[in-house]
């Protein structure tokens, strides 16, 4: 029990070391009644959410309890991965773009304010699209940049190509080794938990809508 929980707080160091970088006097106020927010559990509709370090002693005393993982776009940023605001912002310019030929050098620069806002305000003229910030717009500007399936996969093969998998996949698979983590969901379209496996002695095993036929296996 001890090594375990030793070995889930030399992690935790490790990644915040790694991730450590300056900051203004404001920033560490607010981290610090960030923390003291967090040094409790919180309870809302029966679920309950722990701060990190009861986390840790949670998976410290109940080691033998199989643990699942849920990870969302933010976990693959690090690595290379755009996010879904990324995403929904290129896919507008490229339906912008494809309708008025001739500006793609006035609107190349998508970190622009002033670009993304002539461009929502296009989209918006059109009458057809999702209000800007409505949570169906990742679904809605995919499917409308590229309607065909086949198009969407190379879309998302092409962005993940290059990717490698940052420090918290590598934390991943130690806890992995360790049998403190034995599955990972995601809706994630990078494939970076195997990838990052591959450089461990571990063998996962990828389940997605094309092959969930696989959860059926033996283990």
């Amino acid at each position: 029990l001890c090594h375990r929980s030793s070995f889930v707080f030399e992690l935790i160091r490790r990644a915040r070391a790694s991730l450590a970088a300056p900051r203004t006097p404001q920033q560490r106020d607010s981290a610090e009644v960030s923390a003291a927010q967090s040094n409790q559990a919180f309870r809302q509709d029966g679920d309950i959410t722990l701060a990190l370090d009861a986390l840790v002693r949670s998976v410290g005393v109940r080691k033998g309890t199989p643990h699942t993982l849920f990870i969302g776009a933010g976990a693959s940023v690090s690595s290379g991965i755009p996010s879904a605001d990324s995403c929904i912002c290129e896919w507008k310019r490229n339906l912008f773009l494809t309708n008025n030929p001739g500006l793609e050098e006035q609107f190349r620069e998508l970190s622009l304010p002033s670009v993304r806002q002539r461009i929502q305000q296009w989209l918006d003229r059109q009458g057809t699209h999702p209000p800007e910030g409505s949570p169906g717009e990742y679904g809605f500007y995919v499917r409308t940049c590229f309607p065909i399936g086949d198009d969407r996969r190379a879309y998302f093969q092409t962005r993940s190509r290059g990717a490698r998998p940052h420090i918290g996949y590598r934390l991943l698979c130690h806890l992995a080794q360790e049998d403190i983590i034995r599955s990972v969901w995601s809706p994630n379209f990078d494939g970076l938990p195997a990838r990052a496996a591959a450089d461990f002695s571990l063998s996962p095993l990828e389940v997605g809508i094309d092959t969930q036929q696989r959860l059926s296996r033996p283990p």
